[in-house]
C-alpha cells in the first residue's frame, strides 16, 4: 500500500498528539490537591496536607489529595465530623483535630480508615461519645503490630474533652490502636459494649476524671488487649461482670483511685489464654522495682515451664482506696497474679479469691488492710506465692488460708513500729506449705496463739526473724510436723516455757533448731531444763544463751549437771512442811488468846 502524502501528515500528527496528551498527563501527575490555604508538599510515603490555624469550619474533604497520609486540621474551628468524612483517604496515617470546636461525631465519621498510626482529637467539646462514632478504625499493620510502638502512636486519644458518656459500639471493632480517654472535668460512664470485639489493642486508659462509672460488659468480645489502665479517679461501684468478655489481657490496673462498692463478681471473666511460651518457676517468683507509670512491683516470671496450668496476666491496684475485697470478686478467672501496692483496704472478706483456678501470686505490698475476715485467702487452688510485704494488718484470723494448702511460700514482713497477732488456727489447713517467713524490724512485736499452725504438716523451712517475740509459750509451734530448718533469729526470746513446741513426735519431727542469732536466754537451769525437751524433740538444735556478764555462748543440756539444777530434797521438803504447820499454829493459839479475854 502506498503512503500518500496526505497520510504521513496524519501519522506525523496523531505521534504530536500522543506526545501533548502524555506530556499534560505527567504534569497533571505531578501536580497536588490542596484545599486553600493550606500548605501541602509531596513526600516519599505519600501527600502531607497542613491546615493548621486557617479559619476552617468543616473539614474540605473535596480538595483533600487521596495519596494523603498526613492530615494536620488542628487550632481550626471544626463543630461537627460527619458520616464517611474520611472515606477514600485509605492511605491516611497520620489525623489531627486537636483544638477545633468538635462538639459532635456522627457514626462511622473515620469509617474507611485502614492504616491510622495517630488520630487525635484533644481539647475539643465533645460532650457524648455516639454510637459507632470511631468503629472499625485500624491501626496499620506494620507499625503497630510491634509491642515496642511509641506512646504518641498508634493511638485515638480524645482526652480533655469533658466526655460525660461512651455510648455502646464507640468503639467496637478498634484494631491496633490503643484509645486514650479522660483529662476532663464531668463524671464518665461508659457504657455497656463500648469497646465490643475490638483486637489486638495495646491499651485503654481512662485517667483523671471526678467520678467514673463502668457498665458491666464494656469489653465484651474484647482480645489481646494489652492493658486496662483507671488512674486518678473515684469508681462508687464497681459492678459485677464489669470486664467480662474480656480476653488475653495483660494488665489491669487501678492507680490513685477510690473503688468504693466492689461488688462480686467485679473482676470476673477476665481471661488470659497463655501461649505455649509462658512459664512459671513453682517455687520462685521474684518482685523487680520498676519506674515511670509501671506497676511500683512487676512480677517477672522464671524458665521452669509447668505447662499443665497455663496463666499469665496481672491485676494491679497501686496507690488506691479500697472499701472492700468482696467474696468472689475475682471468681472465674485465670489471671495468674493479683498486687497490691501502697494501697488501704478496709477489709478483705471471705473467699475474696476464690474461683481463681491459675492464680500464681498474690501481693500486699507497703499497703494497710484494716481487717481480714476468716477464710480470706481462702480456697486458693494452685497459689504458688503469697507476701504480704511491708503490709500493716493487726491480725491473721482463724482460718485465714482454709482450703488453701497449695501455698508453697508464704511471707509475711510486718512493718516497722506495728505489731502482729496470728489467732489460734490462723494457719490451719496450710498441708502443702513448704517455706513459711515472719520477718520485722527491732520495733515489731509478733503474738502467736495456741495452735495458729495447726496441721502444718507440709512446711519444711520455717522462719521468723527480727520481732519482738519475749516468751515462747506453750505449744506455740505445735501442729508443725516436719520442718527440716526451723529458724528463731533476733527474736529476743527471754524465755520458752515447756511444750512450746507441742507434744514431742519424736526425733526428726523437727530436724534443725536455730536459736544461736539475737535472743536473750539466760544461762540458768530453767534453760537447760527447756534444752533437755529440745534433746528430745530436734536432731539437732543451736540455742545460746547470755551470761550474767554479757557474755553470749551455746548451751546444750549438758551444761549442768544433775546436782546444780536438782530438786528440793525430801528432808527439806519436811522441813519446809513442819515449819510451815508451826506457824499456822502460833497463828491460831494468838487469835485466840484475844478472843478468850
Amino acid at each position: 500500500m502506498e503512503v500518500t502524502p496526505r497520510m504521513r501528515s496524519a501519522i506525523v500528527i496523531t505521534v504530536l498528539f500522543l506526545l501533548c496528551i502524555t506530556d499534560v498527563a505527567l504534569g497533571l501527575r505531578g501536580l497536588i490537591l490542596c484545599p486553600a490555604g493550606c500548605r501541602c508538599s509531596r513526600l516519599q510515603t505519600g501527600v502531607s496536607t497542613d491546615c493548621r490555624a486557617v479559619g476552617l469550619s468543616s473539614v474540605p474533604i473535596r480538595y483533600i489529595d487521596p495519596d494523603t497520609t498526613h492530615l494536620d486540621l488542628r487550632r481550626n474551628s471544626i463543630r461537627l465530623v460527619r458520616e464517611d468524612t474520611f472515606f477514600g483517604l485509605t492511605n491516611l496515617s497520620t489525623l489531627l483535630l486537636d483544638d477545633n470546636r468538635v462538639s459532635d461525631i456522627e457514626p462511622h465519621a473515620f469509617r474507611g480508615l485502614a492504616s491510622i498510626v495517630r488520630l487525635s482529637l484533644r481539647r475539643n467539646r465533645v460532650e457524648v461519645l455516639r454510637t459507632d462514632a470511631l468503629s472499625g478504625v485500624a491501626g496499620d499493620e506494620s507499625a503497630c503490630a510491634s509491642a515496642s510502638a511509641s506512646r504518641r502512636n498508634c493511638i485515638i486519644d480524645l482526652r480533655y474533652n469533658d466526655i460525660a458518656a461512651v455510648e455502646r459500639n464507640a468503639f467496637a471493632w478498634v484494631r491496633r490502636l490503643s484509645v486514650l480517654l479522660g483529662s476532663g472535668s464531668d463524671d464518665l460512664t461508659i457504657e455497656a459494649y463500648a469497646f465490643y470485639g475490638v483486637r489486638d489493642v495495646p491499651r485503654v486508659e481512662i485517667r483523671d476524671v471526678p467520678s467514673l462509672t463502668l457498665k458491666p460488659r464494656i469489653f465484651t468480645n474484647a482480645e489481646n488487649v494489652g492493658a486496662v489502665v483507671v488512674s486518678g479517679t473515684s469508681v462508687p461501684v464497681l459492678r459485677r461482670f464489669t470486664f467480662e468478655g474480656l480476653k488475653n489481657v495483660h494488665r489491669v490496673e487501678f492507680t490513685d483511685c477510690h473503688l468504693g462498692d466492689v461488688q462480686p463478681f467485679a473482676f470476673s471473666g477476665i481471661h488470659y489464654a497463655a501461649s505455649p511460651e509462658v512459664t512459671w518457676d513453682a517455687t520462685r517468683v521474684t518482685l523487680a522495682r520498676s519506674s515511670g507509670s509501671l506497676p511500683s512491683y512487676t512480677i517477672v516470671a522464671a524458665t521452669t515451664p509447668e505447662p499443665e496450668f497455663p496463666a499469665g496476666g496481672l491485676v494491679n491496684i497501686s496507690e488506691c482506696r479500697v472499701d472492700v475485697i468482696p467474696t468472689d470478686a475475682f471468681r472465674d478467672t485465670n489471671l495468674a497474679n493479683v498486687v497490691v501496692v501502697d494501697s488501704v483496704v478496709s477489709l478483705v472478706d471471705a473467699l475474696a479469691f476464690r474461683g481463681m483456678s491459675r492464680l500464681r501470686v498474690l501481693v500486699f505490698s507497703r499497703s494497710r488492710i484494716g481487717a481480714l475476715s476468716g477464710q480470706c485467702f481462702g480456697a486458693l487452688a494452685h497459689l504458688r506465692q503469697l507476701l504480704l510485704y511491708d503490709t500493716l494488718v493487726d491480725e491473721i484470723p482463724p482460718y485465714a488460708f482454709k482450703d488453701s494448702e497449695d501455698i508453697r511460700l508464704l511471707s509475711i514482713v510486718i512493718p516497722r513500729n506495728s505489731s502482729l497477732v496470728l489467732r489460734s488456727l490462723a494457719f490451719a489447713q496450710l498441708i502443702e506449705t513448704k517455706e513459711f517467713r515472719i520477718t520485722g524490724s527491732p520495733h515489731t512485736r509478733l503474738t502467736i496463739e495456741v495452735d495458729a499452725f495447726q496441721s502444718m504438716f507440709g512446711v519444711t523451712d520455717f522462719r521468723i526473724a527480727n520481732v519482738t517475740l519475749p516468751v515462747v509459750a506453750r505449744n506455740t509451734f505445735r501442729g508443725l510436723g516436719k520442718v527440716t530448718h526451723f529458724r528463731l533469729h533476733n527474736c529476743r526470746v527471754t524465755h520458752i516455757e515447756e511444750a512450746a513446741f507441742g507434744v514431742s513426735y519424736g526425733l526428726g519431727a523437727i530436724d534443725t533448731l536455730d536459736m544461736s542469732i539475737g535472743n536473750a536466754l539466760p544461762c540458768n537451769c530453767v534453760t537447760a531444763t527447756r534444752m533437755r525437751e529440745f534433746e528430745r524433740t530436734f536432731s539437732r538444735y543451736t540455742v545460746h544463751c547470755t551470761e550474767v556478764d554479757g557474755r553470749r555462748r551455746p548451751i546444750t543440756a549438758d551444761d549442768y549437771s544433775a546436782d546444780t539444777c536438782q530438786t528440793p530434797s525430801a528432808a527439806v521438803t519436811l522441813l519446809s512442811a513442819t515449819a510451815t504447820t508451826i506457824v499456822v499454829c502460833l497463828s491460831v493459839v494468838f487469835c485466840y488468846i484475844p478472843t478468850a479475854s
